[in-house]
């Protein structure tokens, strides 16, 4: 009977801290959307202040930020989520494995940050592609490895990041697609004018 009990409240306790944890990643998450759409409306706020009023409420819609920003974000959050989960699982269990899975998903969705974060539209293209394939390979492997396992850390985290990397990053492709045949139609239309 005793040892019910206490079987019963260490799943009680994994049940919390997968949950406490689930909570952070997404707190953390929509924060630095927060932050960074902050950051880009604190310029504009500067200059709606100067002009008129009009712009001002133009400057409050403006405050979501972009899929492209999103995307950046999280990528940035799973790559680094990735590369540190891969060296403390080289670090605690000598596993060159996770070293060298977590260290090549964490550079290739930091290599789609900065891809993304580059003017030039094939770049952003290529970068939203690039975290998309990542983050859909990350929710198969992890995803498959967590469904095994049962244990939330660190398989179930990683699958998380990477299928919330994959949908950002595959509303980010649509969207920009969009972009890009709705301007190619506006510069049709102008030409045939």
């Amino acid at each position: 009977m005793r040892q019910l009990s206490s079987t019963v409240m260490l799943h009680s306790c994994r049940r919390k801290a997968i949950v406490s944890m689930i909570v952070l990643f997404l707190t953390l998450a929509a924060s630095s959307f927060q932050v960074e759409g902050l950051l880009v409306a604190t310029n504009k706020t500067v200059t709606a202040r100067m002009t008129t009023s009009t712009s001002n409420t133009a400057l409050h819609l403006s405050k979501c930020p972009s899929p492209s920003q999103m995307a950046v974000t999280v990528n940035s959050i799973a790559g680094g989520l990735t590369f540190g989960g891969g060296l403390i699982g080289f670090l605690t269990k000598g596993s060159k494995a996770s070293l060298v899975a977590g260290s090549g998903f964490g550079g290739l969705l930091g290599v789609s940050t900065q891809l993304i974060r580059q003017s030039s539209s094939r770049s952003k293209k290529v970068g939203l592609s690039l975290g998309t394939a990542v983050g859909g390979a990350l929710t198969y492997v992890m995803g498959k490895k967590f469904w095994a396992s049962q244990k939330f850390m660190p398989a179930g985290l990683v699958a998380m990041a990477g299928m919330l990397s994959f949908l950002v990053n595959t509303l980010g492709l649509i969207l920009f697609n969009k972009e890009q045949e709705d301007s190619a139609v506006i510069g049709n239309e102008k030409k045939e004018s």
